[in-house]
């Protein structure tokens, strides 16, 4: 009981360092390390997991040689498995995140908790739902916004009337999401839909209210090609892997995706059952359109590094320009480290492992 009250003790100071940190500071995050930040994708994941608990925390750079504003985001996720009944059981988590970009410093912020059951259907096989309430903020900076009618043919006037009605340069407002999952319990695959923005809220910080931030849909999977062919030696894992989100379900509609593959090679036997010790390389191509016609781009390559072991996970990715974006990013892509540690590895309900 005590252990239980510190875990979630724990869950609310994380929360509220990352609100302190991050609150006031970004459009929905789309992190491309998107298996190591699960809660992103679908609020049925919290709890799959081969620990008790867990935290990740991952930031993100890109377009650094722009406006000399690059692109900026961060990431702070805690979950855990809790009310455990017999094979079945809940899982929690409180998460946050931003993004920041641009000289007007246009900063999203969004904080949730988040709670999902995982009912067992036959041996190895799980169904969770799961949902998450929170907060989602925008967010301009003042100091760096410039105005034509600023300026009076020779030189920039900061104190002279911007001519602009703005009613707001922040707005917080709830969000919430919903999603379910199918899931085989040792990660050999699983496939996932989530809708966000349940609380369809309107984005706007002039007089129009013009703006609607609509429902979102997120559809991901993922399956192993084989399994380890041995218990005792090293071995290796392939698989393939792929998520697709669309920002606006009904309307003006821009959506794009990661399809890759993936391979693991375990360095050793885990001294508490089937948590392993492994290395594991992640290759995909990340796709983006509209709706309206617009031709598909493949816009980067994605690589991706990872070294976990007992539960404690570090790794990079980083993303190789291919779009037309390269000649004005100075061929400087998209950078993410992560890191994961396991909060506590005894009494786990139910061990999920996922690669």
């Amino acid at each position: 009981m005590r252990r239980e009250i510190r875990l979630w003790g724990l869950f609310f100071v994380v929360l509220f360092i990352s609100l302190g940190a991050q609150i006031g500071n970004a459009q929905d995050e789309f992190f491309t390390s998107f298996r190591t930040v699960p809660l992103t994708l679908n609020p049925a994941e919290a709890g799959r997991i081969s620990v008790q608990g867990r935290l990740t925390t991952l930031a993100r750079t890109q377009w650094n040689t722009i406006s000399g504003r690059p692109y900026r985001a961060a990431y702070a996720g805690l979950e855990m498995q809790a009310f455990c009944l017999g094979e079945n059981f809940f899982g929690g988590s409180l998460s946050a995140a931003m993004e920041q970009s641009g000289t007007s410093r246009f900063q999203r912020l969004n904080a949730q908790a988040g709670l999902s059951y995982h009912q067992k259907l036959a041996p190895a096989l799980y169904l969770s739902g799961g949902v998450e309430m929170g907060v989602l903020q925008h967010r301009l900076g003042r100091a760096d916004l410039r105005f034509d009618a600023q300026f009076d043919g020779t030189e920039y006037i900061p104190n002279r009337s911007n001519g602009e009605a703005l009613l707001s340069l922040s707005q917080m407002q709830m969000d919430a999401s919903a999603g379910i999952l199918l899931y085989e319990q040792t990660g050999k695959w699983a496939v996932g839909l989530s809708v966000d923005h349940l609380f369809s809220h309107s984005l706007s910080f002039i007089e129009d209210n013009g703006y609607t931030v609509g429902l979102g849909l997120v559809v991901h999977g993922q399956i192993q090609v084989n399994g380890w062919v041995s218990d005792k030696r090293p071995a290796i894992i392939t698989g393939l892997q792929a998520v697709y989100r669309q920002y606006e379900l009904f309307g003006a509609q821009q959506w794009h995706s990661i399809i890759g593959g993936y391979g693991v090679i375990r360095m050793g036997p885990s001294k508490r059952g089937p948590i392993t010790s492994y290395v594991k390389f992640d290759m995909s191509l990340r796709l983006a359109g509209q709706d309206n016609g617009a031709p598909i781009l493949g816009d980067a390559f994605l690589i991706t590094t990872s070294f976990v072991q007992e539960g404690w996970q570090y790794g990079v990715t980083y993303d190789a320009t291919l779009s037309s974006q390269n000649r004005v990013n100075g061929g400087f892509g998209g950078l993410e480290l992560f890191i994961s540690i396991p909060i506590s590895g005894q009494r786990t309900c139910v061990l999920c492992p996922s690669f």
